[in-house]
Parts: structure tokens; sequence; C-alpha cells
């Protein structure tokens, strides 16, 4: 996958645009957007100047990727309603990376794909509102893995998060954090199942580790407290 029409380059100006200008003509087409200190113009892939800038929502550029920090759009092709990308479009954002997909009213929203600078798939799902929401699978940085569901940009619902160096958790999100019922499998081959809260291990839990040791019991804050039956390597075994 590579940059459209071969585009590495990216205007002068560091920041995000706080030009306003005109609305559009309201031209329906494919198009090129490129991004100046100034504000914004629109140029058809036929060389006809469409006048006038982009949103201001546009500008602002949203968090489709947080940690990698200001995403705003330098360059911008597909198709055009009112003056803003709506529909099938490719931008390239400030840091190398691009979006392929859907937009609405010159956000980022249906499905889409972003890569990095060095065309390494990061992300391959549903966006709404310029942010991760719905159902994906997303490489972080660190080669960890998640796939499943997201909300406002944060792990929520159901998913799966691989570690690349060992170990899974299967089972509920919330905000970004294990939260509700969900399977651990540690890098040491011990496991959790049970609930968890904020993410932490918290209430019913059961815990196994290879050296033969296991608890079945309850969990507050991450650790072994209230009601539960301990079992350990010599089989001798403890419950209170």
């Amino acid at each position: 996958m590579s940059h459209p029409h071969g585009v590495t380059g990216s205007p002068d100006s560091a920041g995000g645009s706080t030009g306003k200008g005109s609305k559009g003509t309201g031209s329906t087409g494919l198009g090129v957007r490129s991004w100046m200190q100034e504000g914004m113009g629109i140029l058809s892939k036929g060389g006809v100047s469409i006048s006038g800038a982009v949103g201001s929502e546009w500008c602002e550029a949203h968090r489709l990727l947080p940690e990698a920090g200001l995403l705003a759009g330098d360059l911008y092709e597909g198709e055009i309603k009112d003056g803003q990308p709506h529909g099938i479009g490719t931008v390239v954002y400030r840091n190398g990376f691009m979006f392929e997909g859907m937009f609405q009213n010159g956000i980022e929203s249906g499905y889409g794909v972003i890569v990095d600078e060095h065309d390494q798939i990061l992300y391959e799902g549903t966006v709404s509102d310029g942010l991760l929401n719905g159902k994906g699978k997303f490489t972080l940085p660190n080669g960890d893995i998640y796939s499943g569901g997201w909300k406002d940009g944060l792990f929520h619902g159901r998913g799966l998060y691989v570690v690349r160096s060992g170990g899974k958790y299967d089972g509920s999100w919330r905000d970004g954090v294990r939260d509700g019922a969900g399977d651990m499998q540690y890098p040491d081959g011990s496991e959790f199942s049970g609930l968890w809260r904020d993410g932490k291990r918290h209430g019913k839990g059961t815990f196994r580790h290879p050296n033969g040791f296991s608890y079945f019991g309850l969990w507050a804050d991450d650790a072994m407290e209230g009601n539960g039956r301990a079992v350990y390597p010599d089989a001798s075994a403890y419950e209170g």
C-alpha cells in the first residue's frame, strides 16, 4: 500500500489550521485536498479548483490514534460532497500515517484501514466521528495485537488482547481496561478466569499456577481476599 500519487511531502505548517474560509461550491467528485497554514483548498482530479475550505471539524482532525500525536490531515484524495471529504477516500497525515476508508461530512466514519509510514497495517475495522468505534483489529507498536470492540478510541466490549512476548486476555473491557468476566493467560503459564474491575481481578475467580498452586474464591483489587480455597504444590489445602 502506498501513499496516493506517491505523495510523501507535507506543507510547511506544523500545527492545525485555524482558518475556516468559506464553504465549498457543493460540487461532488474525486479530488485532492492540500493543507496550508492559512486554510485549506480542494482541487479536483482534473485540476479544476473548488473554492473555499472544509469545515472546522475537519481541521481538528480528531483522534484516530491518540498515542501517535496530532494527526491533522495533510493530503486527501477521494470523494467530495459540499466541499468536504464524503464517501470513499484516503488521507495522509503529517506523521506519515495514512487512513483509507469511509468519510462522512469531512470526518473519518465507517470501515477503514490505518497504515504507518512503513506501510504496515496498524488498524483494520470501523471508525466513527474520527475515532476507533465498533469492531476492529489493532497492532500496537510493541507488537501486541488487540481484536474486538472499541468505543471512542478505547478497548470496549468483548475483545482479545494477545501479548507478543506471551500471554493473552480474552474477555470484557470497559473504557480501555479489563472489566467484567474474562480469562487471562500469563507469560509464565499461570491462568486466571473470573471477574475484573478497573483492570484488576475483583470478585469471584480461579487462579492456577504451573507449580501446582491453585486458588478458588474471592478477589479484591487484584489480591486473594475473602472466602476461598487454596491448594498448594504439596497437595495441602486451606479454606476460609
